[in-house]
């Protein structure tokens, strides 16, 4: 359009839908169109992508929650991405990994990326969780979790 506009519309987490009403009309005033659109609130969510050394991030494969995943190295490397976070959380967005029922401390720039390593043992598991919160909302917080299997080839 000729004088494209953009609005945002903060939902909050309520489970309540938005209802937005739009109007276009042309410069001159004679024609004009009206539309409602229903913004409809989703859960808060986390999906996993593995990140491939030579692919990079493999966005069209999302890792299903309790997944049981086979690495194909000795080591597994993922990105988890926050989907649906209200725009005035993504920056207090905390990151507590657990494998193994151990908490880990990612190091390195991005909290969002998480590298297993097999540490040289024959056939391991390990079983994966992340809880992405923001600490200065008490009810913004979820979880998700998936299990990677470590098998040395033949």
């Amino acid at each position: 359009g000729l004088s494209r506009q953009t609005i945002i519309v903060p939902t909050g987490n309520t489970g309540r839908e938005t209802k937005v009403t739009v109007t276009a009309t042309t410069i001159d005033g004679l024609i004009s169109a009206r539309t409602d659109i229903v913004l409809a609130n989703q859960p808060l969510g986390i999906n996993f992508y593995k990140i491939n050394p030579l692919q990079g991030i493999v966005y069209n494969q999302t890792i299903k929650a309790d997944e049981v995943l086979e690495a194909d190295r000795d080591e597994f490397t993922v990105i988890a991405e926050s989907f649906f976070w209200p725009l005035s959380s993504l920056s207090n967005l905390k990151y507590n990994w657990v494998i193994a029922d151990n908490e880990k401390v990612v190091s390195g720039n991005n909290p969002k990326i998480l590298t297993i390593f097999s540490q040289g043992q024959t056939r391991a598991a390990a079983k994966v969780s992340l809880v992405i919160s923001n600490p200065l909302k008490n009810l913004e917080a979820v979880r998700k979790s998936f299990t990677v299997l470590f098998a040395s080839p033949l």
